[in-house]
């Protein structure tokens, strides 16, 4: 039998483990179609290592940060040849730890990590929608974590370079952007007051706003106009019955209590 067929692999939640998942993304020089399966499955892997060493050992999560695996994160999704299943899990897996991470020291790491604002103004490929819409999450995710503590202005100006490259990204640039202005922090408004371009983005986010606030009113007024054009002609069509009724209950000679009901009647 040989050697290697008695060897067992280290238990999934474990430093072990954790290091051989980083010993193989620190090798992998060119991801390609070969070795791509692999790395996805890996990245998938460190995540759910991160979160549970996030929640039960720190080891893990210190070893994250000490192998700077943020910075090999890069290193691949900056890569040209780099294939976009690799790179929507690299947004995936960023995703979920920006989104999962309890708040302290481990998410302010990942979000004032200088590696963030390379991806952030990274030239994607937008033409693939599934890469497209993990940017979006990510840039959703990191707007949603964003508070005195990890807020960091130089994402900012990055942010504002992306406004006219696409909608969707414009969106949700725009999220974050008033996600910052809501955070009490004096150098983060005096950043916002002094910029040339975020008061900008502010007023456009509004009158976007408005404009979806004003669609929606002159739907509804569309709506009811067109439900009262269509039910005027089954009220007209009734109008001399009604008629009829008023003048009948109007009528001096009319004593209600006098009226009985009909036995057997239909509504009985």
């Amino acid at each position: 039998m040989p050697f290697w067929s008695t060897i067992v692999p280290p238990p999934k939640f474990s430093l072990a483990n954790m290091s051989r998942l980083h010993q193989h993304l620190h090798d992998t020089v060119v991801v390609t179609e070969r070795n791509r399966a692999a790395v996805v499955d890996n990245l998938r892997t460190i995540a759910e290592l991160v979160l549970w060493g996030d929640q039960n050992d720190p080891v893990l999560f210190d070893f994250f940060l000490e192998k700077n695996m943020l910075g090999i994160f890069w290193r691949l999704l900056e890569q040209r040849e780099t294939p976009v299943s690799v790179k929507v899990q690299m947004l995936q897996t960023l995703s979920i730890l920006i989104s999962n991470i309890e708040a302290g020291p481990s998410i302010y790491y990942i979000l004032s990590n200088d590696h963030i604002n390379e991806l952030i103004r990274h030239p994607f490929d937008f033409s693939h929608e599934e890469l497209l819409a993990h940017y979006i999450s990510l840039l959703k995710a990191i707007a949603l974590r964003l508070d005195e503590h990890t807020v960091q202005c130089r994402h900012l100006q990055r942010l504002r370079r992306r406004g006219g490259i696409e909608r969707m990204v414009r969106t949700a640039v725009r999220t974050i952007v008033l996600s910052v202005c809501k955070v009490a922090e004096a150098a983060v408004q005096e950043y916002v007051c002094g910029s040339g371009t975020l008061p900008q983005v502010l007023v456009a986010a509004l009158l976007a706003e408005h404009e979806r606030a004003s669609a929606s009113v002159e739907a509804v007024e569309e709506s009811l106009g067109r439900l009262l054009d269509e039910a005027r002609p089954a009220v007209l069509s009734h109008a001399p019955l009604l008629d009829a009724l008023a003048t009948l209950f109007l009528h001096p000679a009319l004593r209600l209590d006098a009226v009985s009901t009909p036995r057997n009647a239909p509504w009985q």
